[in-house]
Order: structure tokens, then sequence, then C-alpha cells
């Protein structure tokens, strides 16, 4: 009988930013979703810290908006060949930083984004068990492939520094080489990350069967 590790190889993580499964996926045919007021193009970026999750809709709240196919048809492309999770939810009711430290590590000691105006919690770099680490420890290779202060790996101690974070442009070089890591993070370029106010069509580039 085969084993998980005869049939998965590589596990390569996408990482884009700052849309809810509903936002992109709500009116997904079949799906258990919620329907909200159409996005705009380019949606600006709503506060969407701690407090504003918690005063949702309101003035300084954090927005319902949703896009649809005609938005997004690569995205809409890649549900209906692939796999679909309606149950997917944000690890931190939060901004960026606390949810990329859960991607990473399984774990934040921070709810909003790191600030030294922020008192109430810690600053980076944080002493933080991850994911990475352990797969170095098991004897499996993995790389960060991200431009300069598009991931948090840098916020995590024992990730400082560390050779196998490598620029986004490399994942090309690696694949093109025959070359990839068992587990690799992949950040999006600038300008293709999807975080408002970019448009989230310029995310995905690559159509299914390419």
């Amino acid at each position: 009988m085969m084993s998980a590790s005869d049939l998965v190889k590589h596990v390569v993580i996408i990482v884009k930013e700052n849309h809810t499964f509903d936002n992109y996926f709500g009116r997904f045919p079949g799906v258990n979703g919620a329907q909200f007021p159409q996005a705009g193009d380019p949606t600006p970026d709503p506060p969407h810290d701690h407090r504003a999750w918690l005063k949702r809709n309101g003035p300084t709240g954090a927005v319902r908006l949703q896009y649809t196919q005609r938005d997004i048809p690569l995205y809409w492309a890649y549900a209906r060949k692939y796999t679909l999770c309606d149950h997917y939810f944000t690890d931190v009711a939060s901004q960026s930083e606390p949810n990329h430290l859960m991607l990473i590590a399984a774990d934040s000691p921070i709810i909003d984004n790191a600030s030294p105006h922020r008192a109430y919690q810690p600053q980076p770099p944080y002493d933080l068990p991850s994911l990475p680490a352990a797969l170095g420890a098991g004897g499996h290779d993995w790389r960060n492939y991200a431009d300069q202060n598009a991931s948090y790996f840098h916020h995590i101690a024992n990730l400082v520094d560390h050779p196998s974070n490598v620029p986004s442009d490399q994942f090309d070089r690696d694949v093109g080489n025959g070359y990839l890591p068992a587990v690799c993070w992949l950040y999006a370029p600038e300008g293709q990350s999807e975080h408002p106010p970019r448009n989230p069509e310029a995310g995905p580039v690559v159509g299914p069967g390419m």
C-alpha cells in the first residue's frame, strides 16, 4: 500500500492577502456562503484591525463586500477544477501579521500588526517554534519565496536571515532547474498580492491545466 509520502512529494503554499472566502466565493454554486454587495474595482483598503472586526459595517469597522465569477474568472475556474473549502476562516480576526504568523508557526503572540504604538502586545522578532524549523529538524528542505518584507518569516527569531529565505522570482528558476523543496511558501511579488487597493484580477496569472 502506498503511503502519503509516496503520493505527496511537494507542498506549495501560495500566500495572498486580505480576502475572505465569502469575499471571493460566497456566490459559488453549492457552497455554504453568504451574499454581500458587489465589491468595487479597485476596492479601498478598509480598517481591519481587531477593533474594526468587532465593529463590522460601522463607519470605522470592517466591511462586507463580494466579487463574482465575472470579476475573478480564473479563481472560479480553479474552484471548479480542484477543491474548494467553504468552511475556511481566518485564524485571527485582525490584520495580516498575526495571520501570517499562524501560517508559519501555528501561533501568534499578537492580535494586530506589530507597531511601536501598540504597547499592549510584544514586538518582533518573536521566539516561536515554527513549521520551517520543524521541517529542518526532520531532514526536510523548505524555502520561503518572498521579496523583502513581503512575508513575516523575518519576524520569527529562528528564521531571521535564514538561507532558505529567497526572492519570489527564485521559484521560477528553481522549478526550471528541476528543483522544488518538500515544502515552500510562495508570496506574490509586488502588485500581485491582491491586497486592496490592488486589483484581484492581477493575482492569478496561470489558468487551470497550464
